[in-house]
């Protein structure tokens, strides 16, 4: 059984999900799957929708395995979306008390909409939780503090642990626990996209938020030549789009030419198209003590596609076993971003496929012994 915010692309339903989230669970339900199992998925994904609208639960096999989606309400007013709350609440709890079978292991992908109702769960029944912690929310910039203790307590009570990097794991518990930085399947075909021009194409994606980076990936291009492009392809607040297309437009009007472009939220065909093109990844998340635990899983994703990596110097980044294939920054400056990337010589890229498919062999063992 697999607890998160999961969706799958054909639903009618517009509902909340992180496509990183869906990508390393999807990751992590293969390792289950090679391992023999197969794993049913509970989704606590609700509706965005304003329009009011019912729609009860649904059952969707994917392959060897069957997500369940919670019944929602499509809704405006906050009384709706209070009531929306309760019910997938309500619906997890039953679907967990009534299926797992004592002792059982959970996995649960950690998210903030999850504590409430698997806090529950765990007084009412003997479960063991393997809690897949990607990040302390309460410990974001700008969080609500009021939250931290609720969060602290509830991944302190798990049983073990998944983690994205060594120094959050370190940060946890001493419990059982492994390390997954993200999806380490390497694309068979990732090098096959044919360049038609001398364009370099740069790419970042992910998270507009403020810390992330991307104010400073399109300062990089007004110290770059012009053959290069910048592709963003991301989501965030309706005020972070505005202002990054607003700097796309000065930067674009200042070059006199098209040299970035926001592409906003791909799916999942258009976002392995993206990769497949691009030549150069950016990651250029604002150094913090906050971003030392992160290590983004993008990243991952970038070395599936067999594309070289320029990143500023996150701690988990450096300490992980991925920092000498990667292209460090001095700084977070555009002006630092752009000397690193200009020095790249593409024609003797990193093949990324040894160390993948040796970190992919050794999770399915560690998964393994996680669950014995």
């Amino acid at each position: 059984m697999y607890v998160g915010m999961y969706d799958y692309p054909d639903d009618v339903v517009n509902r909340f999900y992180s496509l990183a989230a869906i990508n390393k669970m999807n990751y992590i339900i293969s390792l289950l799957n090679e391992n023999g199992y197969d794993v049913d998925i509970y989704s606590l994904s609700n509706s965005k929708e304003s329009t009011f609208k019912f729609s009860r639960e649904k059952k969707v096999e994917i392959g060897r395995n069957i997500l369940y989606l919670t019944p929602t309400l499509g809704t405006s007013c906050k009384i709706g979306k209070a009531l929306r709350i309760i019910l997938s609440y309500c619906w997890l709890m039953m679907k967990i008390l009534c299926n797992a079978r004592t002792n059982d292991y959970i996995l649960i992908y950690h998210t903030l909409e999850g504590i409430v109702p698997l806090s529950i769960v765990k007084r009412l029944k003997k479960l063991r939780y393997v809690l897949e912690v990607e990040e302390i929310y309460s410990e974001m910039p700008n969080s609500n503090g009021s939250n931290k203790k609720k969060e602290l307590r509830f991944i302190s009570r798990a049983d073990k642990y998944i983690v994205v990097s060594h120094l959050l794991k370190d940060k946890l518990p001493p419990r059982d626990s492994m390390i997954i930085y993200g999806n380490y399947k390497f694309v068979d075909d990732a090098n096959s996209y044919i360049k038609k021009n001398n364009k370099i194409n740069l790419l970042f994606s992910g998270s507009l938020d403020l810390t992330r980076g991307v104010f400073q990936a399109i300062e990089s291009m007004y110290f770059l030549p012009e053959n290069y492009v910048l592709n963003i392809s991301g989501v965030g607040s309706k005020s972070s789009v505005y202002l990054v297309q607003k700097k796309i437009d000065e930067l674009n009007t200042f070059r006199n030419k098209v040299v970035c472009r926001y592409l906003g939220k791909l799916d999942d065909n258009d976002y392995r198209l993206l990769l497949s093109s691009s030549d150069l990844a950016l990651n250029t998340q604002i150094e913090g003590e906050y971003a030392q635990f992160l290590f983004p899983s993008k990243l991952l994703s970038y070395m599936a596609y067999n594309i070289p990596i320029v990143s500023t110097k996150g701690q988990s980044i450096m300490k992980s076993p991925f920092a000498k294939y990667i292209y460090f920054t001095n700084d977070s400056s555009g002006e630092s971003i752009a000397k690193i990337v200009s020095s790249i010589d593409l024609s003797s890229s990193v093949n990324y496929q040894v160390i993948l498919d040796e970190l992919h062999n050794q999770a399915i063992q560690e998964l393994k012994k996680i669950l014995s």
